[in-house]
């Protein structure tokens, strides 16, 4: 399971935790589930460097990758859409593969299926 939340949350006890699946969780809950946990961390919080790049060496995102995408777009990443992350597909953001697109922790984003098709009929 993958959780998202912020670090002043779990620093103060208070606040939620979001799943990839976008079922909310009391921060308590969240703590609690931790320490059960095989732990993967993603800050991002004035994060200044870019991280998990593939460039142009393939065109599927890697399981790292994904998990970063989970953690920092919460699920599909078009305006006003509720698919949660599990719902989502990894997509070219910045330049579709085919136009020489990389496959950069930046340069990815999730996207519905249905976005995700639209993205090239306009």
């Amino acid at each position: 399971m993958i959780i998202r939340t912020t670090l002043q949350d779990l620093e103060s006890r208070a606040g939620i935790g979001v799943t990839g699946g976008g079922t909310r969780l009391p921060i308590k809950d969240v703590i609690r589930m931790a320490g059960h946990a095989n732990h993967y961390l993603a800050v991002f919080d004035q994060a200044t460097g870019s991280a998990l790049d593939l460039f142009r060496t393939r065109r599927i995102a890697s399981p790292a990758q994904r998990i970063m995408l989970i953690a920092r777009d919460g699920g599909c990443t078009k305006p006003c859409c509720t698919v949660g992350a599990y719902g989502a597909q990894v997509h070219h953001v910045s330049a579709d593969w085919a136009d020489g697109g990389n496959t950069n922790i930046n340069d990815l984003g999730l996207a519905c299926p249905p976005d995700n098709r639209s993205v090239k009929d306009g």
